[in-house]
């Protein structure tokens, strides 16, 4: 699977099978529990071209929850591959953040 960057600065990720030539021979093993996370402005532009172009597995159908619109897919190695569009939390969500983030005071 290759992610292109088309516009602005050049940017290429590819995924390859644990197997494949191109891969260094001291890391052809595969991956396991990796979770590769994209930030998009069209999840549903982004996902539907690379499932015309890549015809990946899907882990998951496209959704919205609190946090975002997103969708998960596999890489042919079992990469899990996230694709999002954050939404912004909430001011009372965030502050339910903020208040998880900081240390209980011990004094």
């Amino acid at each position: 699977m290759s992610l292109r960057r088309r516009h602005g600065q050049p940017f290429e990720l590819a995924i390859v099978q644990a197997d494949h030539p191109s891969m260094p021979a001291a890391y052809r093993k595969p991956a396991a529990g990796l979770l590769l996370s994209f930030e998009v402005e069209d999840v549903d532009a982004s996902c539907g071209r690379l499932v015309r172009q890549e015809r990946p597995p899907l882990v998951s159908d496209i959704r919205s929850e609190n946090f975002g619109h997103w969708i998960i897919l596999a890489d042919p190695s079992a990469v899990v591959v996230d694709i999002i569009k954050p939404i912004p939390r909430s001011s009372q969500l965030a502050a339910l953040y903020a208040a998880d983030a900081l240390p209980a005071s011990s004094s």
